[in-house]
């Protein structure tokens, strides 16, 4: 198993149904999963209130599926909302338990403006400046000019960044 993680609409889905379509490789949602087992659905608020049960689901189900099929794709993240809405880690013993082949972590070009150590470009500023759509910010397509503009604004040494 293969474990793709990222933020909330990175393109987790997307990348490992690309995967599949050119591999062939099956690819399951951690999420979906959990689901399954509970016989529930998650809301579409993120919010989980019970992250450390939900994970006990998840390894069962791995367990059955790498019985059948040791070779796929898990899609899921490191981090959760709870209940309260706080950023939470899910444990370091999940992952060990998961034992996955390898990890890759999928992230965005642009990370909600964030540029490193005192290059911070805000939401505020790319909204009044058209960057920022009225959905998730993970909607907006940039032309490579757009995206320049929020570098220089973030301080960022433009001719250093390959933009494609």
């Amino acid at each position: 198993m293969i474990f793709i993680s990222g933020v909330h609409g990175v393109g987790k889905s997307y990348f490992c149904n690309k995967v599949k379509a050119e591999l062939g490789i099956d690819t399951f949602s951690a999420s979906r999963l959990i689901a399954e087992r509970k016989h529930t659905r998650f809301s579409s608020d993120k919010l989980i209130p019970d992250i450390d049960a939900n994970q006990q689901y998840l390894l069962m189900a791995i367990q059955e599926l790498d019985v059948s099929n040791p070779n796929y794709l898990l899609d899921g993240h490191f981090c959760l909302l709870n209940a309260k809405g706080q950023v939470t880690r899910i444990s370091s013993e999940t992952f060990t338990a998961l034992r996955p082949k390898a990890i890759v972590l999928l992230t965005e070009k642009l990370y909600y403006g964030f540029f490193g150590a005192g290059n911070n470009v805000n939401w505020v500023w790319l909204k009044n400046n058209g960057y920022w759509p009225d959905g998730y910010p993970t909607t907006a397509r940039l032309t490579p000019e757009q995206f320049k503009a929020i570098l220089r604004e973030g301080n960022v040494d433009v001719p250093n960044v390959i933009i494609n």
